[in-house]
């Protein structure tokens, strides 16, 4: 989905023509989420218990959507891609 949207001029001109470095970034970050996230999260479920892991899951989520609504630059909307994955 997102080199398809990379393709689009509206989206160019809205983050200023991003550099291929960011694009590979922007690509990536969601896996780095994933791989940060991967040894912390077993521990929340340990010792919180499965409910209170994914309700903490699904607010991090809901934020990251909303830092991606509202990403303003590329670097913004790079951490919110971060965020979201975090615990997806």
């Amino acid at each position: 989905m997102m080199n398809g949207l990379q393709t689009l001029s509206y989206w160019q001109n809205y983050f200023k023509h991003p550099s291929p470095t960011q694009l590979g970034l922007l690509n990536s970050i969601m896996s780095v989420g994933g791989i940060v996230s991967l040894p912390i999260f077993p521990y929340v479920a340990d010792y919180l218990g499965r409910r209170v892991g994914i309700i903490i899951g699904c607010i991090i989520c809901v934020v990251g959507v909303v830092l991606q609504t509202i990403g303003a630059n590329i670097s913004m909307f790079i951490a919110a891609r971060y965020v979201t994955r975090y615990l997806s």
